[in-house]
């Protein structure tokens, strides 16, 4: 076989082997299972790093690994590594059910509830996800439930999605009822009482009424005592008395009225605010006799008097303090809705917001933001001793702060003169005081320190009264170095006792 052969042969079957090597390291290298790309994804979030997450919950996502879709839809819903998109994070909720957990499947139920463009069908089957869920055994779904059973039933009354449906409202005030809730309870001897959405019945009515004043509901008290007094003034008739069609009463009062413009509606009474407060929607309820203000998906209602029966600056508050901490911009969001909803402070909650902004804020470094509210709580309440103990905190963590850099300035001062002082010595990294490194003086030749003046020769070279250990700036060069001169530029061995060996002690080279 030709020379040229043989090196043809030996290409060849280096290059396969090559090939075979690239094969087998390629099928060596598994890429991250769907639960992998999860794990890490929840650990970058944790970590704050969102965006990495996203992309580690989208990759095990499209694979269809239902807690990652999950988890996706999360990310969507909050907008945390990509921009808040509510409807595609109902479409991975809607892929992740039919594998999903009872978490999963609460979390979604909830979040169509809550959300503002939900239909009544929509809502309908968030409150049947949620309890199918809490039938499972599922704690805070039960909770979450029984507290929308009564928003629920609410919307349905002032006619959030249409006219006012009474029966849809107590099918859900019941089933909050049943599960112990005092509100639903108290609505649901309400209906049966008035016979609206539930039948009329008064002996249901007193049942309902009883076990809401069993849980210390006052209202229901009264309710209980007002139809015991019926039922006594009607045993006391030994003649059945004619039923007469009642006759509107004359009210002793001026009736409010509703001024405004779109999406900024008030109360007026003789002229003047009866309310100072503005609402986005405002009307009138014939079947309550009282009015219905809402504001954004909050809603109350207002008696003739002015008063709102559950002031909505009080639900937003209640909302966002029991927020989780780790949702710090959902609840910075919240307690500014409610400063919205209540400009005028009438409720009183504008100095626990702005505190519990100033908290959030600082939280998440923020501390200009913390500051301006705490300050803000502050010209509200001077007594609030939280606020005024959370702005000296801040006070005393900026001096430290400025401390720390005069310091690391310092520092940064004797580095650039070649110096080895004491801040340059013991804080050299500026990890603590934030200065950059203090013995970055000049250097030259073999890298020896440039050093001052020896304080025993001034510089002289003649280093016999020191013993050849030269004190700088009250330290003792444990090299001997004093020479100035020699050690500015200089390898040579300097003696430890005598004159350097260099320039024999005449300071010149």
């Amino acid at each position: 076989m030709k020379h040229e052969d043989k090196c043809t042969m030996r290409r060849v079957s280096t290059l396969l082997l090559l090939m075979a090597w690239a094969i087998v390291t390629t099928l060596g290298q598994q890429a991250d299972s769907p639960n992998e790309l999860n794990k890490k994804g929840i650990e970058a979030c944790d970590a704050g790093r969102y965006g990495e997450a996203f992309t580690f919950f989208q990759q095990a996502a499209e694979q269809g690994y239902a807690p990652a879709q999950a988890n996706l839809a999360l990310a969507y819903l909050m907008g945390r590594g990509v921009a808040t998109d509510t409807l595609t994070a109902f479409s991975w909720y809607e892929k992740a059910l039919p594998e999903g957990n009872d978490q999963t499947t609460a979390a979604y139920g909830k979040n169509i509830v809550m959300y503002s463009r939900s239909t009544a069908s929509d809502v309908e089957r968030g409150m049947r996800l949620l309890k199918k869920t809490a039938d499972n055994g599922y704690t805070e779904a039960k909770e979450v439930f029984i507290d929308l059973c009564m928003v629920v039933g609410y919307r349905y009354i002032s006619g959030r999605y249409g006219t006012a449906d009474y029966a849809s409202a107590g099918r859900w005030y019941m089933e909050g009822a049943k599960a112990g809730d005092v509100d639903c309870q108290y609505s649901v001897g309400e209906l049966h009482e008035q016979g609206r959405g539930l039948p009329k019945d008064i002996n249901a009515a007193r049942f309902w009424y009883e076990q809401a004043a069993a849980q210390g509901d006052e209202d229901a008290k009264v309710a209980v005592a007002r139809l015991d007094g019926k039922q006594e003034e009607h045993s006391s008739q030994s003649v059945p008395q004619t039923t007469v069609a009642a006759t509107p009463v004359t009210p002793t009062k001026p009736t409010p009225r509703i001024e405004g413009t779109p999406g900024k509606y008030r109360l007026m009474l003789d002229d003047k605010p009866l309310i100072r407060k503005f609402y986005q929607q405002l009307r009138f309820d014939n079947q309550s006799g009282m009015f219905i203000g809402q504001f954004g998906d909050y809603a109350t209602y207002i008696t003739l008097d002015g008063q709102e029966l559950t002031p909505i600056a009080k639900q937003i508050f209640d909302k966002a303090y029991a927020m989780s901490d780790s949702y710090a911009t959902e609840k910075l969001e919240l307690y500014m809705l409610m400063l919205e909803s209540d400009p005028a402070d009438t409720e009183g909650y504008h100095t626990y917001a702005y505190n519990n902004m100033g908290a959030l804020y600082d939280a998440l470094e923020r501390t200009a933001d913390a500051k301006t509210c705490y300050e803000q709580s502050l010209r509200i309440d001077s007594s609030n001793t939280t606020a005024r103990n959370n702005l000296n905190a801040i006070h005393r963590k900026e001096r430290l702060s400025n401390v720390s850099n005069t310091l690391g300035q310092i520092g940064q001062a004797i580095g650039n003169m070649g110096g080895q002082g004491s801040y340059g010595q013991e804080y050299s990294n500026g990890n603590t005081y934030n200065g950059n490194n203090s013995n970055q003086g000049a250097n030259n030749g073999t890298g020896t320190r440039r050093m001052r003046n020896c304080t025993h020769c001034a510089g002289t070279g003649d280093c016999n009264k020191c013993h050849g250990r030269g004190h700088i700036l009250g330290r003792i060069d444990q090299e001997y170095r004093c020479c100035p001169i020699c050690n500015s530029n200089c390898s040579a061995p300097k003696s430890k006792v005598g004159k350097c060996m260099w320039c024999g002690g005449t300071g010149k080279r």
